[in-house]
C-alpha cells in the first residue's frame, strides 16, 4: 500500500486540505456521547474495506482503488480532526463534516484515473528489468494495478516469481495459462477475406495464430505501414543472391566452423546444422565490428537455430520471429558498411503473382522492423521472390512452412 500512496500523495494531500477546510467552516456539534449516523456507517465501511484489503479480496486495479479509497477517508478524517483542534473546538463538532465527503470522492476518482497508469508503468519497467536479467522475455507479463500476471512458463520458475514478488510495489504474483504482449498488427483491407490470401490457411489454424506481437514499450513492433524510409524494391536477380541454392546457409556455417571452405563437407542433418550454427555464434567476438563474411555466417547461423517463419497467407511478425529479428538487428549493426538484401519467400499455394506480392510484403515488414531497431534504412533492400526458390518440398505443411521464410544476403 505504501507504493500506491507514494504515487497518490498529491491527491491525498488535497483530500486532507478539504477535510481541514470542512472542519473549520462547520461547527455544529452532536449531543454529548452521540455520534452522527453518517460517521458510523463510514466507519463500518472503512473497517470492512480494510479487512478486504488485508485479505486481498479485490485483485488488479480494484485492489488499488480500494487501497486509495481507504487512504482517502483516513486523510479526510485526519484533516478534519486537525482543523477542529487547531481552532480550539471539539471533535463532537463533526455533524456536518459529511459535506466534505462529496468533493473528496471526486478527487479520489480523479486521482485513480490519472495516477493509476503511472503506478502500472513504473511496475512494468521494474518487473521487465527483473525478468530480462533472469534471461526471460521482458514483455511477456502483464501489470494489473499492482498485481503481476505471468505466463505459466515464467511463474513455474519459483525463484524468479519470488524475486518479482519482492519488488517494491508488487502486491500479488499470479500465473496464467497464456502468453502476454500480443496485439494485432495487421488487419485485412476492407472487403478482403481470409480466402483472398494467396496462401490458404490450413483448417486447424485458429484466429490467434495470425496475431502479431508488439513490445509494451514500443507499442508497435516496427510493423506500421509507414516506414522511415521507403523500401527499395527490385526484382533484379543478383549473382550473389543466386549462389548456393538451398544449401547456402549450410555452406556458410561449415566455412566458419572448419575454416577450410574447400575441404569441409556442409552439414546435412538438422542436428549437424544446429551444432555448426552454435559453433559459429560461439566463436563470434562479444563486441566490436564484424567483417561481411563473418556477419553473413552469423546471420545464417542465427536463422539456422531460429528461423523467421510466417503463418500461411500472413505477413505479420509473430513473437517468435520478433525474438530472432532482435538478434539479427544487433548483428547488422556490427557490420555497418554492408548492404543487406532482405529476400522474402512463400510456399507454392496460390497464384504466382499473388505469392510474389505476399513475399514482398513480408520482406517490407521485416525491413521496417529492422529500421525501427536502429538499422539504417539506406542499407536495406526488400525483395519478394514468391515461390520461385523453395528450400523444401511443398508437398506437405512442414515443407511449406520451411519455404515461408526470410533470407538476408550481405553485399
Amino acid at each position: 500500500m505504501i507504493y500506491s500512496l507514494s504515487h497518490f500523495w498529491f491527491w491525498l494531500f488535497t483530500i486532507f486540505v478539504v477535510g481541514l477546510t470542512t472542519s473549520l467552516l462547520t461547527k455544529q456539534a452532536e449531543k454529548n456521547g452521540k455520534i452522527s449516523p453518517w460517521l458510523i456507517w463510514c466507519a463500518l465501511a472503512f473497517c470492512l474495506g480494510l479487512l478486504m484489503a488485508l485479505l486481498n479480496v479485490l485483485v488488479g486495479r480494484g485492489g488499488v482503488w480500494l487501497e486509495t479509497g481507504l487512504a482517502s477517508f483516513a486523510c479526510f478524517m485526519i484533516g478534519a480532526g486537525f482543523g477542529v483542534l487547531a481552532r480550539g473546538g471539539s471533535l463532537r463538532e463533526h455533524r456536518n463534516w459529511a459535506l466534505g465527503l462529496a468533493p473528496c470522492v471526486l478527487i479520489w476518482l480523479a486521482g485513480n484515473i490519472f495516477g493509476l497508469q503511472r503506478i502500472e508503468d513504473g511496475l512494468k519497467q521494474t518487473v521487465g528489468e527483473a525478468i530480462k536479467s533472469a534471461g526471460g522475455d521482458p514483455r511477456n507479463f502483464e501489470v494489473d494495478g499492482r498485481d503481476i500476471l505471468l505466463p505459466d512458463s515464467i511463474s513455474a520458475d519459483k525463484e524468479l516469481a519470488a524475486t518479482i514478488a519482492k519488488i517494491d510495489g508488487v502486491r500479488l504474483v499470479a500465473g496464467a495459462d497464456r502468453e502476454f504482449g500480443e496485439t494485432r498488427v495487421e488487419a485485412p483491407q476492407s472487403g478482403q477475406s481470409e480466402a483472398g490470401h494467396p496462401e490458404k490457411k490450413s483448417a486447424h489454424t485458429d484466429n490467434k495464430a495470425d496475431a502479431g506481437w508488439a513490445d509494451a514499450g514500443k507499442r508497435d513492433y516496427g510493423v506500421s505501414e509507414q516506414a522511415p524510409e521507403a523500401p527499395r524494391k527490385t526484382a533484379e536477380k543478383k549473382p550473389h543472391a543466386e549462389e548456393g541454392g538451398a544449401h547456402r546457409n549450410a555452406d556458410g556455417l561449415s566455412k566458419i566452423v572448419a575454416g577450410e571452405a574447400q575441404s569441409t563437407k556442409p552439414p546435412q542433418s538438422p542436428m549437424e546444422k544446429a551444432k555448426a550454427a552454435a559453433a559459429v555464434l560461439g566463436r563470434l567476438p562479444s563486441k566490436g565490428p564484424l567483417d561481411i563474411s563473418t556477419c553473413q555466417a552469423a546471420l545464417d547461423a542465427t536463422q539456422a537455430l531460429d528461423k523467421i517463419e510466417f503463418r500461411s497467407g500472413s505477413a505479420s511478425i509473430h513473437r517468435a520471429a520478433a525474438y530472432v529479428l532482435d538478434g539479427l538487428a544487433a548483428l547488422l549493426q556490427r557490420c555497418p558498411d554492408a548492404e543487406v538484401e532482405i529476400a522474402g519467400h512463400t510456399d507454392n499455394v496460390g497464384d504466382e503473382e499473388d505469392n510474389r506480392a505476399l513475399s514482398q510484403r513480408r520482406a517490407d515488414r521485416v525491413m521496417q522492423y529492422l529500421v525501427n531497431e536502429g538499422v539504417a534504412a539506406r542499407r536495406l533492400t526488400a525483395v519478394g521472390h514468391g515461390a520461385q526458390k523453395p528450400i523444401a518440398s511443398n508437398a506437405d505443411e512442414a515443407g511449406r512452412s520451411e519455404n515461408r521464410r526470410i533470407e538476408f544476403i550481405l553485399k
